[in-house]
């Protein structure tokens, strides 16, 4: 064994590179063709839905993570002396410190990943236990945990290659604001979608109304939202206008504090010559008639106005389908 050892150490620089990427070679087979099978095989017997989709970028990220310390190892019996060694001057980080931080940022990138795809389905599991349910907490939480990863990753891979994270972030402070400035209400609107996303007042198909337009959402972008009026009309509103407007979606309409019916109210005008419970009885009569009027709450009429040339009937009536 100590022979196999000291030929391997007595190997000429080229040799043991070529014995470096071998090794590198037999590494990466095992892990594809046997470790990692073996897992996948394990995660298809597991019941979580997250283990499935946590498999491949975990995959991905521990090649990658095998392939770095392959390089270091290698760069390390290629030139022991001069790993924890300063690449330029006194203060300067050495090549030890660059591949610390290449490892501080993968285990970041793991952790990261494994929030996006392990965290929703933890959150769920509690919301159904305690039934308590907050629209757009789930993404909230995995969005600023993951932040918060990333910048404490980041940081600390900085400082082993000797750059003061936040002192960089002080010096862009000033161009910040300019930049902020210039594109305030483009930013403006891309953040705000975000915001609806997490709110999440209506979907794609929604009828709603902002303002005195009132159509179909047909798409939802990160600058504007786009809806689709009864004029065959594509009016586009900006995200900004749809966070500061008050918002109403016959989709989620309904009485009783259910989201399950729409109200259709249909004014209708008449000579003042015509009785008053005749009208309300055709204008009931039309409405029962209609397969898509619902027979509770049973449609109404009412009389709402003397006008100056006509007497006006407002009918309501509830439907199952707002379309």
């Amino acid at each position: 064994m100590w022979e196999v050892l000291e030929q391997i150490s007595g190997l000429d620089f080229d040799e043991k590179i070529g014995f470096a990427a071998a090794v590198l070679v037999f590494i990466l087979g095992f892990e594809i063709y046997v470790v990692m099978r073996v897992l996948e095989r394990f995660t298809d017997k597991h019941q979580a839905s997250w283990s499935d989709d946590l498999f491949k970028p975990l995959r991905n990220r521990f090649y990658l993570l095998t392939v770095v310390i392959t390089l270091n190892i290698t760069r390390w019996w290629l030139s022991p002396d001069d790993m924890f060694q300063s690449i330029s001057g006194e203060t300067a980080p050495s090549v030890q410190s660059y591949f610390y931080a290449t490892y501080i940022l993968l285990a970041t990138s793991i952790v990261s990943v494994s929030i996006k795809h392990v965290l929703p389905s933890t959150l769920e599991a509690i919301d159904s236990e305690t039934a308590v349910v907050l629209s757009g907490g789930h993404h909230l939480a995995v969005l600023v945990s993951r932040v918060v990863v990333w910048v404490a990753g980041i940081n600390l891979a900085f400082q082993e290659v000797q750059i003061e994270m936040f002192g960089m972030l002080a010096s862009l402070a000033v161009f910040s604001i300019f930049l902020g400035l210039a594109v305030q209400q483009t930013m403006g609107n891309i953040l705000n979608s975000f915001l609806l996303d997490i709110d999440h007042p209506f979907e794609v198909g929604d009828r709603i109304q902002v303002g005195e337009h009132r159509g179909i959402v047909v798409s939802m972008g990160v600058l504007s939202t786009k809806l689709l009026t009864l004029e065959e009309e594509l009016v586009v509103i900006p995200n900004n206008t749809l966070v500061a407007s008050t918002l109403i979606n016959s989709a989620r309409g309904g009485g009783d504090g259910q989201a399950d019916r729409v109200t259709l109210r249909l004014e209708i005008g008449v000579s003042f010559d015509e009785d008053p419970s005749h009208i309300k009885a055709i204008l009931l009569i039309v409405a029962h008639g209609c397969e898509h009027v619902l027979e509770k709450p049973r449609p109404r009429v009412l009389m709402t106005e003397f006008g100056d040339y006509s007497k006006k009937f407002m009918l309501y009536a509830w439907l199952d389908d707002y379309n």
